[in-house]
Protein backbone atom coordinates (compact mmCIF):
# COMPACT_ATOMS: atom_id res chain seq x y z
CA UNK A 1 0.00 0.00 0.00
CA UNK A 2 1.31 3.65 -1.13
CA UNK A 3 1.90 6.23 1.48
CA UNK A 4 0.77 8.94 -1.44
CA UNK A 5 -0.03 11.33 0.65
CA UNK A 6 -1.48 14.05 -1.78
CA UNK A 7 -3.31 11.47 -3.57
CA UNK A 8 -5.09 10.42 -0.03
CA UNK A 9 -5.75 14.27 0.78
CA UNK A 10 -7.20 14.66 -2.29
CA UNK A 11 -9.66 11.88 -1.97
CA UNK A 12 -10.23 12.63 1.35
CA UNK A 13 -11.88 16.50 0.79
CA UNK A 14 -14.96 14.47 -1.04
CA UNK A 15 -14.94 11.84 1.52
CA UNK A 16 -15.14 14.33 4.00
CA UNK A 17 -18.26 16.21 2.63
CA UNK A 18 -19.99 13.20 1.42
CA UNK A 19 -19.88 12.01 4.80
CA UNK A 20 -21.03 14.71 6.34
CA UNK A 21 -23.79 15.24 3.67
CA UNK A 22 -25.04 11.83 4.16
CA UNK A 23 -25.06 12.30 7.92
CA UNK A 24 -27.02 15.86 7.85
CA UNK A 25 -29.31 14.26 5.56
CA UNK A 26 -30.31 10.84 7.37
CA UNK A 27 -30.33 12.86 10.28
CA UNK A 28 -33.16 15.08 8.64
CA UNK A 29 -35.52 11.96 8.82
CA UNK A 30 -33.99 9.89 11.90
CA UNK A 31 -34.14 12.81 14.10
CA UNK A 32 -35.94 16.20 13.16
CA UNK A 33 -39.25 14.71 11.34
CA UNK A 34 -40.04 12.61 14.07
CA UNK A 35 -40.00 16.11 16.33
CA UNK A 36 -41.90 17.31 13.97
CA UNK A 37 -44.44 15.38 13.73
CA UNK A 38 -45.31 14.88 17.77
CA UNK A 39 -44.85 18.66 18.07
CA UNK A 40 -47.20 19.89 15.87
CA UNK A 41 -50.71 20.16 16.98
CA UNK A 42 -52.50 21.49 14.11
CA UNK A 43 -51.92 21.01 10.20
CA UNK A 44 -51.19 24.61 9.65
CA UNK A 45 -47.93 23.90 12.30
CA UNK A 46 -47.01 20.90 10.68
CA UNK A 47 -47.18 22.36 7.13
CA UNK A 48 -45.19 25.58 8.02
CA UNK A 49 -42.23 23.18 10.17
CA UNK A 50 -41.99 20.86 7.02
CA UNK A 51 -41.57 24.01 4.50
CA UNK A 52 -38.88 25.12 7.24
CA UNK A 53 -37.31 22.27 7.67
CA UNK A 54 -37.31 21.46 3.55
CA UNK A 55 -35.83 24.63 2.63
CA UNK A 56 -32.60 24.50 5.62
CA UNK A 57 -32.38 21.28 3.65
CA UNK A 58 -32.53 22.78 0.22
CA UNK A 59 -30.31 25.45 0.81
CA UNK A 60 -27.26 22.85 1.87
CA UNK A 61 -28.16 19.70 0.30
CA UNK A 62 -28.23 19.45 -3.33
CA UNK A 63 -24.83 22.62 -3.35
CA UNK A 64 -22.96 20.12 -0.66
CA UNK A 65 -23.91 16.88 -3.21
CA UNK A 66 -22.34 19.18 -6.61
CA UNK A 67 -19.41 20.11 -4.93
CA UNK A 68 -18.54 16.67 -3.43
CA UNK A 69 -19.27 15.33 -7.15
CA UNK A 70 -16.46 18.24 -8.22
CA UNK A 71 -14.22 16.79 -5.85
CA UNK A 72 -14.46 13.37 -6.43
CA UNK A 73 -14.22 14.10 -9.89
CA UNK A 74 -11.14 16.23 -9.40
CA UNK A 75 -9.25 13.32 -7.51
CA UNK A 76 -10.26 10.52 -9.99
CA UNK A 77 -9.06 12.77 -12.86
CA UNK A 78 -6.07 13.23 -10.74
CA UNK A 79 -5.47 9.87 -10.65
CA UNK A 80 -6.62 8.67 -14.31
CA UNK A 81 -3.95 11.62 -15.59
CA UNK A 82 -1.14 9.25 -13.40
CA UNK A 83 -2.77 5.94 -14.50
CA UNK A 84 -4.15 4.86 -10.81
CA UNK A 85 -6.91 3.56 -9.89
CA UNK A 86 -9.90 6.45 -10.45
CA UNK A 87 -13.34 4.17 -10.94
CA UNK A 88 -14.45 4.12 -7.18
CA UNK A 89 -13.79 7.74 -7.34
CA UNK A 90 -16.00 8.40 -10.27
CA UNK A 91 -18.53 6.32 -9.07
CA UNK A 92 -18.50 7.53 -5.42
CA UNK A 93 -19.09 11.45 -7.00
CA UNK A 94 -21.90 9.95 -9.40
CA UNK A 95 -24.16 8.56 -6.44
CA UNK A 96 -23.54 11.50 -4.61
CA UNK A 97 -24.98 14.09 -7.02
CA UNK A 98 -27.78 11.36 -7.33
CA UNK A 99 -29.48 12.82 -4.96
CA UNK A 100 -30.56 16.02 -7.35
CA UNK A 101 -32.14 13.14 -10.05
CA UNK A 102 -33.97 11.02 -7.16
CA UNK A 103 -35.81 14.27 -6.35
CA UNK A 104 -36.62 15.19 -9.53
CA UNK A 105 -38.19 11.63 -10.12
CA UNK A 106 -39.54 10.61 -7.17
CA UNK A 107 -40.53 13.47 -4.65
CA UNK A 108 -41.11 16.06 -6.54
CA UNK A 109 -44.96 15.41 -6.39
CA UNK A 110 -44.85 14.98 -2.89
CA UNK A 111 -42.80 17.78 -2.18
CA UNK A 112 -45.35 20.30 -3.92
CA UNK A 113 -48.65 18.65 -2.67
CA UNK A 114 -47.03 19.54 1.30
CA UNK A 115 -46.29 23.46 -0.63
CA UNK A 116 -49.55 23.29 -1.67
CA UNK A 117 -51.31 22.10 1.63
CA UNK A 118 -48.56 25.03 3.28
CA UNK A 119 -50.45 27.59 1.40
CA UNK A 120 -54.20 26.10 1.91
CA UNK A 121 -53.37 25.78 5.43
CA UNK A 122 -53.07 29.85 5.95
CA UNK A 123 -56.67 29.64 5.29
CA UNK A 124 -59.81 30.02 7.39
CA UNK A 125 -61.71 27.73 5.47
CA UNK A 126 -59.00 24.50 5.62
CA UNK A 127 -60.32 21.52 6.47
CA UNK A 128 -57.40 19.35 5.94
CA UNK A 129 -56.63 16.83 9.16
CA UNK A 130 -53.02 17.00 11.09
CA UNK A 131 -53.44 12.81 10.54
CA UNK A 132 -53.27 13.07 6.61
CA UNK A 133 -51.03 15.63 7.35
CA UNK A 134 -48.89 13.17 9.15
CA UNK A 135 -49.21 10.45 6.71
CA UNK A 136 -48.02 12.73 3.55
CA UNK A 137 -44.52 13.80 5.62
CA UNK A 138 -44.04 10.13 6.95
CA UNK A 139 -43.97 9.49 3.53
CA UNK A 140 -41.68 12.17 2.78
CA UNK A 141 -39.29 11.28 5.33
CA UNK A 142 -38.85 8.17 3.69
CA UNK A 143 -38.41 8.77 0.51
CA UNK A 144 -35.46 11.14 1.66
CA UNK A 145 -34.01 8.82 3.84
CA UNK A 146 -33.86 6.36 0.79
CA UNK A 147 -32.26 9.42 -1.04
CA UNK A 148 -29.43 10.17 1.94
CA UNK A 149 -28.57 6.73 1.24
CA UNK A 150 -26.32 7.88 -2.14
CA UNK A 151 -23.95 9.96 -0.41
CA UNK A 152 -23.82 7.30 1.64
CA UNK A 153 -23.03 4.98 -0.97
CA UNK A 154 -20.49 7.62 -2.14
CA UNK A 155 -18.61 8.02 1.09
CA UNK A 156 -18.13 4.16 1.24
CA UNK A 157 -16.68 4.00 -2.51
CA UNK A 158 -14.38 6.76 -1.61
CA UNK A 159 -13.44 5.12 1.51
CA UNK A 160 -12.64 2.25 -0.48
CA UNK A 161 -10.55 4.08 -3.14
CA UNK A 162 -8.62 5.69 -0.45
CA UNK A 163 -7.98 2.51 1.62
CA UNK A 164 -6.96 1.02 -1.76
CA UNK A 165 -4.48 4.10 -3.01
Amino acid sequence: MSTNKPARFDALLPLVSGSTLAGAMSAISIFSVPVLLEAAISPPQLYRGFVTLFHLGHHICPGTAVLTFVLYSRAAWKRYSTNRSWTLLAIAGVATVSIVPFTLLFMMSTNEALFDLEKESQSATFAGSLESGNELVHRWSRMHLMRSMFPMLGAALGAAAVLSE
